[in-house]
């Protein structure tokens, strides 16, 4: 029972016990014994490579979906509805959809980007509120993360959001989170399509522009002001994460335990990320007035 007063905690590092007194909130307290825990006490699944070059880290950079939270049901939801919209819309058949769904998925990084490629025509906003706004039960399946919050409070860099889906999905699934103002921008759907339209980079062969294009993550580093290598890219998906390791960003795989082709490191959750990378909290204090760190002009170095 945590109160507004001293508590002594009795932790076991190796051989000896050490007596922690905590005063304030238990959320931070969480965040500190999580960066006591070492990778070998089979309490997390951290992975890095050894010993390597270091480099100066500017901000970091965070897929939503399976990333920032992680909820079974939501990607089935979606891959149902998906398939749905693809036979009651598209007149697509039964039989064939799903064997379409992932084969579009694959080659595209996204079925609706690979639908749009191959002649359907797709109205985006109706696509998005089919498969995520009707799909997804977001109160029953996301609730407030305390501890991840305050892991993201006590990082002083720019943070950022890049995501395949919708504004109004992210929107939605960052305030059931409590996290909104954890980030300085979220690159959505919107976001980076209308980006591309600019720059010119759209065409009848690609209409639609998300990860793991490597112009997807170069609209963003530019819209950051960040070069590829100042950036720290979390995603779970391998071929996002390969594809952004390809351009030059450090990158971390979620939901792995496993060396991973493309990662510089692999970590299970993102709840371990003080073990995992613990010189991004090595700084005096925790970022209480502005969540979202104090700007870019901060280059903190950590090992890649």
């Amino acid at each position: 029972q945590f109160c507004d007063y001293s508590h002594a905690f009795r932790l076991r590092e190796g051989h000896q016990v050490s007596v922690i007194y905590w005063e304030g909130d238990p959320a931070g307290l969480l965040v500190h014994l999580t960066g006591l825990c070492r990778p070998d006490s089979g309490n997390m699944t951290v992975t890095n490579y050894g010993k390597k070059p270091r480099r100066g880290v500017r901000c970091l950079l965070f897929d939503l979906d399976d990333c920032l939270y992680r909820a079974e049901e939501v990607p089935r939801a979606c891959r149902a509805a998906i398939e749905r919209y693809m036979v009651e819309h598209l007149g697509i058949s039964k039989d064939k959809v799903s064997a379409l769904t992932s084969e579009l998925y694959l080659k595209y990084g996204t079925t609706m980007a690979g639908l749009a490629a191959t002649g359907y025509k797709i109205d985006y906003d109706a696509w998005h509120e089919a498969v995520h706004h009707k799909a997804i039960d977001y109160h029953h399946l996301l609730h407030p993360d305390v501890l991840l919050r305050e892991i993201l409070c006590s990082i002083d860099l720019p943070k950022y959001v890049l995501t395949n889906a919708d504004r109004k999905h992210a929107e939605i699934c960052l305030a059931r989170m409590g996290i909104t103002d954890c980030f300085q921008g979220v690159f959505h759907f919107e976001w980076v399509n209308e980006s591309a339209a600019k720059h010119g980079l759209l065409s009848p062969s690609h209409p639609v522009m998300c990860k793991p294009l490597p112009k997807t993550y170069e609209l963003v580093l530019e819209a950051i002001g960040c070069d590829a290598r100042e950036v720290i890219f979390f995603d779970d998906s391998a071929r996002n994460v390969q594809a952004a390791h390809e351009l030059g960003l450090m990158t971390v795989c979620v939901g792995r335990e496993e060396p991973l082709p493309g990662a510089d490191l692999v970590v299970a959750s993102l709840h371990q990320l003080p073990s995992l990378l613990p010189e991004l909290f090595d700084q005096p204090g925790l970022v209480r007035d502005g969540h979202h760190g104090a700007g870019s002009d901060l280059v903190v170095a950590v090992e890649l």
